[in-house]
């Protein structure tokens, strides 16, 4: 059996690049109102900053609420009827909840335009779908990078705009627009950056349309009344298995495929023993048009295996690898009580598997403790030095984040090298768990400090957070592509958002009012405005000691053990009349 290329497969930029525009879009919208959100709330009920922290948690949780509610539906619809659609969904709708949530002028349409936000949106994770689709083990590192790179720069831009376009009718920074005093900027200080969002949501949604193409390998047809709105989002039509004769019987294209061994004209069904507790089918994958077989006659011919009757090919590696472990083998189970195709898979199969329940507990713990900063950061700088905070203005906080965008580039450039240096990617997990500890630890201390002291420990800290947030951030979408159960990918990613949502839902409006509790009066250290800081150490610290006992592959290569899911050899003029190709298992 032919290996694969030592130089491993390319990176797939064309698919590539919309993807960044999608989780740029996400993260604009996510972050952008963090250094004036404060503000706003007390613009909207002519509350103090200090008192705005009680409503501002509630309002980001509607956010989270709502994708708690709908992450998996998002996951198991780009599953069904493809990942093309769902995107381009979540950027209209995203764009439009932003932009009336601009016009806002109480806190209970606040609430209302974040929760739908969440709740129409499914990006992120149908995004991370895509990836786990159209990468393999050669390229996940670097593929998944853009992740948190396009993500993390999105967070550190998206405060940068927003400080920056909040209120410009006050803004000194946006004078030179010349805003009225009493015009709708002046009535509705968060439209810019709302509009801003609006903007942006459109022009992502167009190169969507146009660059990206479906790679949901089981899609379905879309349902007849969304065919006619949503046609020029569809991408190409998803491939279908022709009538064949399976044992005398013809099998219909809905029917559940399987593996045909024209040897005996049976019927084999293929299975390889994963790292999880359910037995893992490997089926078929669909290689769509002429130009998948001409690629792959292309590789046997390059790779000396030209007269061979089947042969491993770069996309038939692509879901085998995605599904095996160390050890794994291929068997014919046919008949055997033990083999059960997953047809199905929700929250209770995920619980119940060892290794999705820990990969939702790392997540859970790792979403927390970014929560906190994330949240109470920006009312932590805008608070006053008499509360313990520094006292800064939101354009201030905009320009502080935004020099966190020198340690994202770099920490997502290296996120390679250090997966080449530290295999074991747990040990890489454990690293940076310990390194936004200590930094989330110091971080409350710059309260004491002044002058040029205090802006090199803020600076230092903030610095050492971000670069290990990328990373760790980049390890969980490649964990959760490595262990999701096949043709279940865009499932599992839904329930990981799904359960992130949940702690990011409830999370803010707990820890905002205990933020809000702690630097009212005149507490003792830790219980003032360094105690959320400490809860977020102490939950990093823990996410780095349970981790053991996840059964992820260390090694970005193949191992000689693993199974291949090979490829029936066929030219470029023996492709079916539906341009399809079948992967088959090599026994």
């Amino acid at each position: 059996m032919q290996s694969k290329p030592s130089g491993g497969t390319p990176l797939p930029i064309k698919q590539m690049i919309p993807l960044a525009f999608v989780l740029l879009n996400e993260s604009l919208c996510s972050t952008i109102l963090l250094p004036y959100i404060g503000m706003f709330v007390a613009f909207i009920t002519q509350e103090s900053a200090e008192n705005a922290g009680y409503l501002t948690g509630t309002i980001f949780g509607m956010f989270m609420l709502g994708q708690l509610i709908s992450s998996k539906m998002w996951g198991t619809l780009s599953d069904h009827y493809g990942r093309k659609p769902a995107l381009v969904w979540g950027l209209v709708s995203g764009g439009l909840m932003m932009l009336f949530f601009g016009f806002t002028t109480t806190i209970t349409s606040c609430i209302l335009f974040r929760f739908l936000h969440g709740l129409f949106n499914g990006n992120v994770l149908v995004a991370k779908t895509v990836l786990a689709d159209i990468l393999d083990r050669t390229n996940e590192v670097k593929g998944f990078t853009l992740v948190s790179l396009t993500y993390g720069f999105g967070i550190l831009v998206g405060p940068a705009l927003g400080g920056m376009l909040y209120d410009p009718s006050k803004n000194p920074t946006m004078q030179w627009l010349g805003v009225s005093k009493d015009g709708i900027f002046s009535r509705h200080p968060g439209l810019m950056p709302a509009l801003a969002c609006y903007i942006y949501s459109l022009f992502a949604t167009l190169v969507c349309c146009i660059f990206l193409e479906e790679t949901s390998p089981g899609r379905r047809q879309l349902p007849t009344w969304l065919t006619g709105p949503l046609s020029p989002f569809r991408g190409r039509p998803s491939t279908e298995l022709e009538y064949r004769e399976v044992n005398g019987k013809e099998m219909m294209d809905e029917e559940e495929p399987s593996v045909v061994d024209e040897s005996n004209g049976g019927e084999l069904s293929p299975t390889v023993n994963g790292t999880s507790t359910w037995c893992k089918p490997v089926k078929f994958q669909l290689v769509e048009e002429k130009e998948a077989a001409d690629e792959i006659a292309a590789w046997r011919k390059n790779n000396g295996n030209d007269s061979a009757k089947r042969s491993t090919g770069p996309r038939a590696m692509h879901e085998a690898e995605r599904c095996s472990s160390p050890g794994a083998s291929i068997s014919n189970t046919a008949g055997s009580p033990e083999f059960r195709s997953i047809k199905t898979f929700g929250y209770v199969d995920s619980i119940r598997d060892n290794n999705t329940r820990k990969l939702l507990i790392l997540y859970m713990l790792l979403c927390f403790g970014d929560m906190i900063f994330s949240e109470v950061f920006p009312l932590w700088a805008i608070a006053g030095t008499s509360h313990g905070g520094l006292g800064y203005s939101p354009a201030d906080i905009g320009k502080l984040l935004l020099t966190n965008s020198p340690p994202c580039l770099l920490s997502n450039l290296s996120f390679h090298t250090a997966c080449k240096l530290i295999p074991d990617k747990l040990h890489l997990w454990r690293v940076g768990m310990v390194g936004m500890a200590l930094s989330m630890s110091l971080l409350p201390l710059c309260t004491y400090l002044s002058g040029g002291t205090r802006y090199v420990l803020l600076l230092s800290c903030t610095f050492a957070r971000q670069w290990f947030s990328s990373w760790s951030f980049g390890l969980v979408a490649m964990f959760t592509a490595r262990i999701a159960p096949p043709f279940h990918v865009g499932t599992m990613y839904g329930i990981t958002q799904s359960c992130a949502a949940m702690v990011r839902c409830v999370g803010p409006c707990i820890i905002t009012c205990l933020f809000a509790w702690s630097i009212s009066g005149n507490k003792v250290a830790p219980f003032n405005h360094m105690l959320v800081f400490l809860i977020a150490a102490i939950t990093f610290l823990i996410a780095g000691a349970v981790c053991s006992g996840l059964q992820v592959e260390g090694s970005d290569d193949v191992s000689a053990h693993e199974s291949y899911v090979v490829v029936e050899t066929c030219e470029p003029q023996s492709v079916d009349r539906r341009n399809v190709i079948l992967i088959e298992d090599d026994f």
